[in-house]
């Protein structure tokens, strides 16, 4: 059993995977087998699926057949056959590919068989559905298949006139596949520079980001030759605008692009990844300040929180989409309360989320994790929770994220240095203040205004608490250094701003936040 341990675990960590209904559709499967008497793999599939957790003793005492502790290795490669011969049938129909993957194998049977027509048949059917979902690989596979089967169906006299019609529309599905490699090349450069630092901070940046983009693309929406490709178009426009500050103008191409994809609930239902990230868009638009502070507040809160349960009602039918949904409904609901200065909200779905995170069926990605880490360590430095605030702080400074958003990874120690002032812990605010620089300035992210922030950090000392005139003097330096284009194009800017209002006026920083933003 030792020999064979790190199988168990890897297998173990499948089935701990598996849906409730993936486990059902395998027990029906494994049927069949434990019938014959070949039934060795359930017994270890029971075991392992009654642990908690993966134990070697644990699983020896739950197996009862000593044949299975003795030769485990045969028994954990044919549970591994069965458990994914099993979640290939189970998801055989979920996904449009796949299922043209079995038409595929299919034709293969049936043309070895003999039977012309009927392949014919399935071919013109499955070709349909291939157009109707842009599966571009699936019809030019299908077009070969088409080819081959021309003599068999075809009069000699008529061949080369049908062959003529294949080549031209098989020249027709490339130009489509090439066109939407295209976009889906921009979108990823795109979607990896929003990853990275979200928001422009200067003109060169925005040059930078263009540069990535052909300029039809920002233009011609007849340069996208199918729907997917439309919905890339969609979003590189969508986030250009977001990135330069235009919230309210990237608000509107994704409600379009939200509309266009309720036009094909089909499509929704075979990718729902597209719709996710659709509606992920659509929240992140809405609960931005540019947004909640030109809106009418209760319309905006009515409209993000229909697209907060939209997304939250959708059907998710793998692990991977599970998780995706639950990070996206958390940490935008997270950031929307957040915005509008309602920390003690704020707090609980932070409170909520770590709880739900325990029955999650696998790990949030760094993204996301960061983004959770991040807002609830604001959220408790909103009600004056400080240590609660820097746990979550150190959790995020702990990891590693590389260049995943940067933003909240510089402006995460800007926090760190608001929680160690309130509490007026000056070591740790020294070394914190080093910290921070030296991270800010080897990511290129050390700009004026961060700049002047760590210089008024850096100035602090026992005995030496800035004062109201010290706030109101830093105040008017940021907002100088805000006056260049794009350099306070990031919330987090009006965010300090505000904590700054709070000294000032001496009011709770809820409280100045609320009233800034929440306007009927």
């Amino acid at each position: 059993m030792k020999a064979a341990k790190e199988d168990l675990h890897t297998i173990f960590d499948l089935i701990k995977s598996l849906s409730r209904s993936e486990k059902i559709h395998f027990k029906k499967f494994s049927v069949l087998y434990a019938e014959t008497g070949q039934g060795k793999f359930i017994q270890l599939y029971d075991a392992l699926d009654g642990l908690k957790h993966f134990d070697v003793p644990a699983l020896n005492d739950a197996i009862s057949n000593p044949d299975i502790i003795k030769d485990v290795k045969p028994v954990i490669h044919f549970l591994n056959r069965q458990l994914m011969s099993s979640l290939r049938v189970y998801h055989a129909t979920i996904s449009v590919e796949t299922k043209q993957k079995d038409t595929l194998r299919n034709l293969d049977l049936l043309y070895s068989k003999g039977h012309f027509a009927q392949s014919k048949k399935i071919l013109d059917k499955a070709k349909k559905e291939a157009y109707k979902y842009d599966k571009f690989n699936c019809i030019i596979a299908l077009l070969e298949w088409e080819k081959k089967l021309i003599s068999k169906y075809v009069d000699y006299k008529q061949q080369n006139k049908v062959m003529q019609k294949i080549f031209m529309e098989l020249e027709a599905v490339i130009e489509k596949k090439i066109n939407l490699y295209l976009f889906e090349f921009e979108f990823n450069n795109i979607y990896s520079l929003v990853k990275q630092v979200n928001k422009v901070r200067n003109e060169e940046e925005l040059e930078t980001w263009k540069s990535l983009v052909r300029p039809e693309t920002f233009t011609d929406t007849s340069s996208a030759l199918s729907f997917s490709a439309q919905l890339y178009f969609k979003f590189i426009n969508s986030a250009t605008f977001f990135t330069e500050g235009r919230i309210t103008k990237a608000l509107e191409i994704a409600d379009k692009r939200m509309e266009y994809l309720n036009k094909s609930k089909d499509l929704i239902k075979d990718e729902p990844h597209h719709f996710v990230n659709v509606l992920g868009n659509v929240l992140t638009c809405r609960n931005s300040l540019e947004v909640l502070q030109n809106s009418n507040y209760k319309n905006n809160k009515n409209a993000f929180f229909r697209v907060l349960k939209r997304l939250n009602d959708l059907r998710a039918n793998t692990n991977e989409l599970k998780v995706k949904v639950f990070s996206n409904v958390v940490i935008h609901e997270l950031g929307f309360y957040i915005n509008t200065g309602d920390f003690n909200k704020a707090a609980s779905i932070c409170s909520r989320g770590e709880e739900d995170l325990k029955d999650l069926p696998g790990k949030l990605g760094k993204a996301s994790d960061l983004c959770f880490l991040y807002y609830s360590a604001y959220a408790y430095f909103g009600i004056g929770k400080y240590e609660m605030a820097l746990e979550y702080v150190h959790s995020l400074l702990s990891n590693d994220y590389g260049e995943i958003r940067l933003d909240l990874q510089c402006f995460a120690r800007i926090i760190k240095l608001l929680i160690l002032l309130e509490k007026e812990d000056f070591q740790e605010l020294e070394s914190g203040v080093k910290e921070a620089d030296s991270f800010l300035t080897e990511n290129e992210r050390l700009f004026p205004i961060e700049k002047s922030m760590l210089k008024f950090f850096g100035a602090v000392r026992p005995g030496k608490l800035p004062d109201k005139k010290t706030f109101a003097a830093l105040k008017a330096t940021l907002e100088g250094h805000a006056k260049v284009k794009y350099a306070g194009n990031f919330d987090e800017y009006s965010h300090f701003i505000w904590w700054l209002d709070s000294k000032i006026k001496g009011l709770k920083l809820s409280q100045v936040i609320s009233k800034a933003v929440i306007k009927q």
